[in-house]
């Protein structure tokens, strides 16, 4: 299931958040339920809440120009346009080197060579409790990594995925 609004019935599915403190480099329990809630706007910052398999049908659908069970959800122009730079060439994403930004999604846009051989075209995005994914269309791979921890960590995502990616080269 996945939701802005958990039914009452499923709260108790909600993993607790943390955030980390740099100064005592330790994690702090967020007492909140819904930390990035919000009832009157209903967007990316709110919280949308997944499984993790739902997370990964999203995913196989992207990855499948729009199609999921031989259902179309998307046209495969939609997930093209999204899925395609839409920045000035000279634009890139500041914590990300190399990356420009689709219609929802960083897409790898250019030839500065990253720690892991990432594939022009790949996409992703983290959430705000550092929940990512990404998408490397010319692997055919998915990549899901789900945490409940703020701030998000862009080195350790790094690491994850030079790790994925050492394996395929291996």
């Amino acid at each position: 299931m996945s939701s802005y609004k958990v039914p009452e019935s499923q709260l108790h599915r909600i993993p607790a958040a943390y955030r980390y403190d740099y100064n005592s480099k330790s994690l702090r329990k967020i007492e909140e339920k819904y930390p990035f809630g919000n009832d009157a706007f209903i967007g990316g910052g709110s919280g949308l809440f997944s499984s993790t398999l739902d997370y990964y049908k999203f995913c196989q659908m992207l990855l499948n120009h729009g199609e999921r069970n031989s259902q179309r959800i998307l046209s495969k122009n939609s997930v093209e346009l999204m899925t395609q730079d839409q920045l000035n060439s000279d634009d890139e994403i500041s914590w990300m080197p190399g990356y420009g930004f689709g219609l929802g999604f960083a897409v790898r846009s250019n030839s500065i060579e990253p720690d892991y051989p990432v594939s022009a075209g790949e996409y992703n995005w983290t959430g705000g409790l550092t929940t990512t994914f990404w998408i490397d269309p010319a692997e055919e791979l998915i990549g899901i990594f789900m945490t409940q921890v703020t701030p998000t960590d862009h080195d350790l995502l790094r690491e994850i995925k030079a790790i994925v990616y050492q394996e395929i080269v291996n």
